[in-house]
């Protein structure tokens, strides 16, 4: 089932409710990214949401609250796309490398839609909550 996103450049340009959630920066970042030029693709992007898509799913399930699953997934996926690709993200801001809080907000408006239909009718409401939030942005962004 292909499940609809919203294109990279939009995601990461919009503004994200979700900034609130700590992103541990002085853990996640203490790496630098040396070396790292290649821009992640929108494939790897949607590899990397599919994955913790499903750990969401799981986690749901297993009662963690919305924001401790959030940071779960959202820490290591950030520190990839900086330790691995320099913070950049094909298309995406004219290959400049993007700051963690743009990276996170970004990913985030590519994984709560599919969290929503992924996990569907067993999600928790706080769950329910915030993909419904990430729905709506995007909704309100793409004029529909």
């Amino acid at each position: 089932m292909r499940i609809p996103r919203p294109s990279l450049p939009k995601a990461f340009r919009t503004g994200l409710l979700l900034a609130a959630i700590p992103l541990n920066t002085s853990i996640a970042f203490a790496q630098g990214a040396a070396g790292a030029t290649t821009p992640a693709t929108g494939i790897e992007i949607e590899r990397m949401v599919s994955i913790a898509s499903i750990n969401m799913c799981i986690l749901s399930k297993s009662k963690v609250p919305f924001v401790t699953a959030m940071q779960a997934n959202m820490v290591p996926m950030v520190s990839y796309i900086k330790e691995v690709n320099g913070s950049k993200i094909k298309g995406v801001k004219k290959g400049q490398a993007l700051t963690p809080e743009e990276v996170a907000n970004g990913l985030a408006l590519q994984l709560l839609p599919v969290v929503g239909i992924r996990c569907g009718k067993d999600l928790p409401q706080d769950y329910k909550k915030e993909v419904t939030k990430a729905e709506n942005l995007l909704k309100s962004q793409s004029g529909s």
